[in-house]
């Protein structure tokens, strides 16, 4: 008669769990979901990449134009592409990166898996002491699938530095994004660590982060095009690590939006326009 299993298989105790320090979150402190079938291989990933397109209509009209970013994992090779919707043209042109937006993030065979979007608020971004108000408060809502909600991030109220809160679809917080005192950018930045804190919110413990990299000279003067790195722990559930990334493409438009211009460097019509003055 074979002897009763005392122990399963391959599953360690409370107690090493702790020891070894390697539990981010405690399985009970976080909710998780099913996001899109498409999002498989983010169960393995602990880095990505983001690379902004340059837009050729933008470095030669100095005008906002819909963004479009690859997404590359550690062995550089390209997993996801993101395009803003383009048919918001007049709220574009006006509002530059303070516009709502719409981003489609597709895989390589061109099925949308994730939908970040961010409504227009004529007050957001004026104080960060008034973010608790939600008419002062930019914020993004994060589907995957679409038509999903599986998070939202927000920012919320802070006397210097972006806080910003990334809430699961209950509505309840799970990470806190902050930003260095001083964020730095342009043509001359290129020593500069822009990085933002990820942090757990229920021990503040810093378990990631998303950094903004210098782009290039050219990029960096003249296209406005950008580059970002996000790290987060390998165990972090699939749907957090998502909304991670809407927290990123907030940071984009709240904090890097724009032209080169706009940013420290130079557009083609301002060089044409001081060459024949």
């Amino acid at each position: 008669m074979a002897r009763p299993i005392s122990n399963q298989p391959n599953v360690r105790n409370n107690n090493n769990q702790q020891e070894q320090g390697n539990i981010w979150m405690s399985p009970s402190r976080y909710v998780l979901f099913d996001v899109s079938a498409g999002l498989s291989f983010l169960t393995s990933v602990s880095k990505l990449f983001f690379q902004q397109e340059a837009s050729v209509a933008q470095t030669l009209t100095g005008l906002s134009c819909a963004q479009r970013f690859r997404v590359i994992n550690e062995e550089g090779q390209v997993v996801l592409n993101v395009a803003e919707n383009d048919k918001d043209i007049a709220e574009r042109l006006c509002c530059a990166a303070r516009r709502g937006f719409v981003l489609h993030v597709c895989n390589l065979s061109n099925q949308e898996v994730i939908r970040i979007s961010r409504q227009f608020k004529c007050c957001a971004g004026c104080c960060c002491w008034c973010a608790n108000a939600d008419c002062c408060a930019y914020e993004v809502v994060v589907e995957s699938p679409p038509g999903t909600v599986i998070g939202r991030v927000r920012q919320t109220r802070s006397c210097w530095r972006t806080h910003l809160s990334l809430m699961d679809s209950t509505g309840a917080e799970q990470l806190n994004v902050i930003s260095p005192y001083c964020v730095c950018q342009g043509v001359c930045c290129c020593c500069c660590e822009n990085k933002f804190k990820i942090m757990n919110s229920h021990s503040d413990i810093e378990i990631g982060g998303i950094f903004k990299e210098y782009a290039g000279v050219v990029n960096q003067a003249l296209t406005g095009a950008e580059k970002y790195t996000i790290n987060f722990p390998i165990d972090m559930p699939t749907n957090l690590k998502v909304i991670s990334m809407g927290a990123l493409f907030l940071i984009n438009f709240k904090q890097f939006g724009g032209n080169a211009k706009s940013k420290g460097g130079v557009s083609i019509p301002s060089i044409f326009l001081s060459c024949i003055s």
